[in-house]
């Protein structure tokens, strides 16, 4: 199975996302591999951090221009492979989808210009649906803030009022120090030890997204 984390705007969490969803399904026993796209290199960072603390290693493999074919190679290695791309409308992403299972847009409710980013969004995915029928697609709200449920219904609302939009899973990720505080150490929010503050809740918001995936 492919799952690109994607998107058209930079700052929206998807290099976070990417490492916790490597950590917890390899904490699963699940053979799952992390694929580099984005020459910002936020992701291979994460690793060389996570290499530094003689921490379990990770698959990670890098990927630019057309990755359909490479992607879909390393595919067959790994049971699970997470593609994080950059955070704007690039060769890696559009390749991505064309062979890729599932599509997640990590979007923060409260940024006006990261939902307005889900026009162009929406278009590159419903096109590469009509190459890759399979492809699931779905907006994810993420670093959802205390006293926020108004603007995340409201984006609800939006996303589920056409068809044509990609439509906002039930899980959401909150704005927790717990993830920032992994991606630095090069970890996992499921490698914080239990006491750092939210890494109770970042792990269970983690493992309700797999679950919704059926993951």
């Amino acid at each position: 199975m492919i799952i690109v984390i994607g998107g058209d705007k930079g700052g929206t969490g998807k290099s976070h996302l990417a490492t916790n969803l490597t950590v917890c399904l390899s904490q699963q026993g699940k053979r799952t591999g992390l694929v580099e796209t984005d020459l910002n290199g936020s992701t291979k960072k994460w690793s060389k951090r996570r290499e530094q603390a003689g921490l379990p290693p990770v698959a990670l493999n890098e990927a630019y221009g057309d990755i359909s074919a490479k992607i879909t190679k390393m595919a067959d290695v790994a049971e699970i492979l997470i593609i994080d791309t950059a955070g704007y409308d690039s060769t890696e992403f559009r390749t991505a989808l064309k062979v890729a299972d599932i599509v997640i847009v990590p979007i923060d409710p409260l940024a006006q210009v990261e939902a307005d980013s889900l026009q162009t969004v929406t278009k590159i995915v419903r096109d590469a649906q009509k190459i890759n029928p399979r492809l699931a697609a779905h907006v994810l709200l993420y670093k959802c803030q205390p006293n926020t449920f108004s603007e995340q219904q409201e984006l609800r609302d939006s996303l589920n009022s056409h068809d044509y939009w990609l439509k906002p899973m039930k899980s959401k990720v909150s704005f927790l120090r717990a993830f920032v505080r992994a991606m630095n150490q090069g970890m996992g929010v499921h490698e914080l030890k239990s006491n750092v503050s939210g890494a109770s809740q970042a792990k269970a918001q983690i493992e309700l997204l797999l679950k919704e995936l059926e993951l």
